[in-house]
């Protein structure tokens, strides 16, 4: 097989890896992968994919096994894909399509896993870990389900703006935060000066204070 087929070969194999790096990559907030930690990602994401339609059909031959015909033997199938790897044998399309399904299912169930930060709940749990998540502290504020609204000191310019999140971003130099329903204030005296519909704002990190305003909770 020449170095061309081999490389060709290579990126179909990686096919579901880089469906479930991308919707991973896509739907957590997380700090910019470099080109490398990508490529590593996609490769262990793509045998997890392959592994993972091991595994159902492992259980499905144990079911027909258990529960249809217990006169037939258990033998289960392996992929041809593993053979693929090292011998030089045609690529089973069937087998890299049911891996790129698999590795969508996949990317949403890892993104759920993350969001929901349910490996850092069971490592504090076990008083392993005392880390929150990937995100920032910023991030992890206004991602929080119990901040809704929240006051933005802009001191310099002599401005407080107190609204509802509706979406927000951070690169390297700079936050933006886009608010609705909101109401400005004079930052000293604390008079409203006007109503808007939506407010954008784009700030240098060290310029940025935020207040989230007290819930209030009925007690029954």
């Amino acid at each position: 097989m020449e170095i061309n087929d081999i490389a060709i070969k290579i990126i179909i194999l990686l096919i579901p890896g880089g469906i479930t790096t991308v919707i991973i990559e896509s739907l957590t907030i997380h700090k910019k992968w470099s080109e490398f930690k990508f490529v590593i990602y996609t490769i262990l994401l793509g045998t997890f994919s392959y592994l993972s339609i091991q595994f159902v059909e492992l259980l499905f031959e144990l079911f027909k096994y258990i529960f249809i015909s217990e006169k037939c033997k258990y033998e289960p199938r392996a992929l041809k894909i593993w053979e693929s790897i090292n011998q030089n044998v045609g690529i089973p399309l069937n087998e890299i399509l049911l891996a790129c399904i698999m590795g969508i299912i996949n990317g949403f169930v890892i993104s759920a896993i993350i969001y929901y930060k349910i490996v850092f709940r069971i490592a504090k749990k076990l008083k392993v870990s005392s880390k929150y998540g990937e995100e920032n502290l910023f991030s992890y504020l206004l991602n929080s389900n119990d901040v809704v609204e929240i006051y933005v000191r802009d001191i310099p310019n002599n401005l407080t703006y107190h609204g509802k999140i509706d979406s927000f971003s951070e690169n390297d130099d700079s936050k933006e935060i886009l608010l609705y329903n909101v109401k400005v204030y004079e930052y000293k005296t604390s008079t409203l000066l006007y109503e808007i519909d939506r407010l954008y704002l784009y700030k240098q990190k060290d310029e940025l204070i935020i207040e989230v305003p007290k819930i209030e909770r009925n007690e029954q």
